[in-house]
């Protein structure tokens, strides 16, 4: 179920490029703050989860003609990706968190990369922080993704041809992602089944954003404990499958001396087996397909 609050005008043609953004709740409410003004070309998707049925003040966002906000009563990161994915319109989609700042030129340099590379489906972007330092470190050059580098991008560093997505058929997978037991992993999923049905991707040492203080994995490795080895035995097997099984001794190991506590290691290599078991029961090896709901 959803509902539209926008009074954005109806569109007479696609934009170049728009802006999937996923929200929650009372989070909507500083979105607006967070938009750069309009351009030209550029337009925002905003899909609300509001399980409580809450309504929030979001004038500044619907009085303008470039943001369509759709609101849904559900759950989980992943659902709401794929309201996006199906609701979206532009020809160049770039996927946003709600806490991001978008940097001087960004639009310019997201299209550059698309025509600099036009047989790709999608171009992944290094993210910085509030420093303007990187995250994480990145190639220095333009790099074509592979499965394995996929597993190292986070959801703000995506943009993705619309069009060839969607001739893929492909989606968020819903047993990933916020609001599942395993709490992560929704975009290295999502890249991974576009590599498997043949979809080419690059990496472009480029800036569009500055993310939050922590992505989600960040996170989960600053608190390093069952649950959060849960996950990563789950992503072992979506990245490995049954391989992931034979590293889980290693794993355990490395990931308790993350923690700076061998004591961890019999408990982190049980959480670690269960997460996999758990991802062998779901068939998260296998391609998430898009249904039209």
């Amino acid at each position: 179920m959803h509902s539209k609050n926008s009074a954005r005008a109806p569109k007479t043609s696609r934009s170049a490029i728009e802006v999937l953004i996923c929200t929650y709740e009372e989070r909507i409410v500083d979105l607006a703050s967070r938009l750069p003004e309009p351009i030209p070309g550029v337009s925002f998707l905003i899909t609300h989860q509001t399980p409580s049925r809450r309504r929030y003040r979001i004038d500044a966002l619907s009085d303008r003609e470039d943001v369509l906000v759709l609101r849904f009563t559900d759950r989980g990161l992943s659902r709401n990706r794929n309201h996006c994915l199906r609701h979206a319109s532009g020809r160049l989609c770039l996927v946003a968190d709600d806490d991001i700042e978008f940097l001087p030129g960004w639009h310019t340099a997201l299209s550059q990369a698309f025509q600099l590379h036009s047989e790709a489906t999608f171009i992944t972007f290094a993210l910085i922080d509030a420093e303007h330092c990187a995250k994480r470190e990145y190639p220095d050059q333009t790099t074509a993704h592979s499965v394995r580098s996929a597993f190292r991008v986070v959801s703000s560093e995506i943009a993705f041809d619309l069009d060839r997505v969607r001739a893929k058929r492909v989606g968020f997978n819903e047993h990933l992602g916020i609001g599942t037991p395993v709490g992560l992993g929704e975009e290295n999923v999502f890249l991974r089944d576009l590599m498997t049905k043949g979809a080419q991707g690059w990496f472009v040492p480029a800036t569009l954003v500055r993310n939050g203080p922590q992505t989600t994995g960040e996170r989960l490795m600053a608190n390093l404990g069952r649950e959060q080895v849960f996950s990563i035995g789950a992503m072992a097997y979506c990245r490995r499958g049954a391989v992931s099984r034979l590293l889980s001794a290693k794993e355990a190991v490395r990931l308790a001396m993350h923690r700076q506590s061998l004591a961890s290691i019999p408990d982190f290599f049980v959480a670690f087996n269960e997460g996999v078991t758990h991802a062998r029961r779901l068939g998260l090896n296998q391609v998430s397909g898009l249904s039209r709901q």
